[in-house]
């Protein structure tokens, strides 16, 4: 097409659309693929002998103790949960009308969780991840925040076309498979410091509270000070509490945790999916990805020529 057909502004106007279109094709043609090969290849850990680094592993989701998790909209007890509220709207463009859906309400649980395995369980912080599930629960009514929500699986409540608001929620729920690839960490009993270090800090907090020492008889002259010999006494006394506290620390199992890698490069991924079909998903996205780059790099091509 000839650009001289149209003035100049009206041209760009047309072409830049399309040329935005190939460099957003492009990248998620590469990012969907990457995403693809990733898990492909990185292997599945167990959790008590997985390395520190990144690593993938599989298991079922289960809540941490004491901490139940609320879904907002629907009530439903989860581990994690994403909601989103939308307000239909109607407008005209050229002289016809249409509608559309405005979210005026999004949000996500921030609460960490359990990956469990056979070997163990591992804390998954979700922070910054990319969650995937193809199950979501829908419904539509009348007022800005829902009044009633349908069972978990049990179709929706109200009509698209004569509710005005429309709810969504995501779950993960307690004993979902769950896939996860991410930073693994071991925080281990034993590097919470030696008898030394712990006597050392005791030393410290106890230096700057003078009156609890006088009061816990290390004054022996009770001249209202801690001499050289008296402090000797308060150093054996910190050693003692060191080696207590050191022993305590050593029966505590270690704490395994999943979080977002350092790296941008890395992604961190959760998902209900097995990572067979999540794979496939993805290179599904990659092809639709990579059409979309091939037709909108041929028109982009096609108005400049």
């Amino acid at each position: 097409m000839d650009p001289g057909q149209y003035d100049s502004a009206k041209f760009w106007l047309i072409w830049s659309p399309f040329f935005s279109g190939t460099l957003v094709s492009f990248y998620l043609t590469f990012r969907y693929w990457y995403r693809a090969r990733l898990i492909e290849d990185v292997p599945t850990a167990r959790i008590h002998s997985a390395p520190q680094g990144y690593v993938e592993l599989e298991g079922t989701a289960q809540p941490l103790e004491d901490t139940p998790v609320i879904a907002p909209l629907s009530s439903v007890t989860c581990i994690w949960y994403h909601y989103k509220i939308e307000k239909k709207e109607h407008y005209r463009h050229q002289g016809a009308s249409f509608q559309r859906w405005k979210t005026i309400s999004e949000g996500s649980s921030n609460h960490s969780f359990y990956l469990v395995d056979e070997s163990g369980r591992c804390i998954i912080d979700p922070d910054g991840s990319e969650i995937t599930m193809s199950d979501k629960l829908v419904w539509y009514g009348s007022t800005a925040w829902p009044i009633a929500a349908p069972l978990v699986g049990n179709g929706s409540i109200g009509s698209m076309l004569s509710e005005n608001y429309r709810y969504t929620e995501r779950f993960i729920l307690p004993g979902q498979p769950l896939y996860a690839i991410g930073e693994f960490k071991t925080m281990r009993a034993s590097d919470s410091g030696s008898v030394a270090d712990i006597s050392r800090d005791l030393l410290l907090e106890w230096k700057q509270d003078h009156a609890t020492l006088i009061a816990a008889g290390f004054d022996k002259n009770d001249d209202g000070k801690i001499d050289i010999t008296e402090w000797q006494e308060v150093r054996h006394k910190a050693r003692q509490e060191a080696k207590k506290i050191h022993e305590k620390r050593l029966r505590q199992p270690d704490v395994h945790l999943l979080q977002k890698p350092a790296s941008s490069r890395l992604p961190f991924l959760l998902s209900i999916e097995p990572q067979r079909r999540l794979t496939r998903q993805y290179r599904h996205y990659a092809a639709a990805s990579l059409a979309g780059f091939v037709t909108a790099g041929a028109i982009t091509t096609w108005l400049l020529v």
